[in-house]
């Protein structure tokens, strides 16, 4: 090293790169702890990556089960829904038995689900008006109003 290369004295020089290789000895220390914590909760977030893949996993299999469960249900209830239906008519009053009388109307009038506002005849003939008569469920609520209070909107 020659004093023709730089201006400044070689006591000046010496502590200038003294002091840029320890900052570099600092910050290569620094940035290996930053990336040994990064490698650590990479590890972690890979761990839990693994444990929701088997939740998820597990979940979906008790999906499909459950599926497979509503499905028989729905069918067995389908099976059963017209018996049972005839049979809570039957057992409110005995009398009516005739499908096409207005008395069996009557009867099925007074069905009234648990937790409904509404009789089980009104909410079967708004499933009907929706789903066969292609009605919106705002004009089903008017054509009901109208059918049973007679008056105009």
């Amino acid at each position: 090293m020659t004093n023709s290369q730089y201006k400044s004295p070689a006591h000046k020089l010496i502590n200038f790169f003294k002091n840029s290789r320890d900052n570099w000895k600092a910050t290569a220390l620094e940035y290996n702890k930053k990336i040994r914590s990064l490698t650590e909760m990479l590890r972690q977030l890979r761990h839990r990556r693994d444990e929701l893949k088997a939740e998820n996993k597990e979940l979906r299999r008790q999906v499909k089960k459950l599926d497979k469960e509503l499905q028989r249900l729905a069918n067995s209830f389908q099976n059963n829904s017209l018996k049972k239906r005839e049979t809570i008519i039957l057992e409110q009053n005995p009398a009516q038995i005739h499908p096409n009388s207005n008395t069996h109307l009557q009867a099925e009038i007074s069905l009234k689900p648990a937790n409904h506002r509404y009789n089980a005849s009104v909410i079967s003939m708004d499933r009907y008006l929706v789903t066969r008569a292609c009605s919106s469920f705002r004009a089903v609520g008017k054509s009901l109003k109208v059918i049973n209070n007679n008056e105009s909107l």
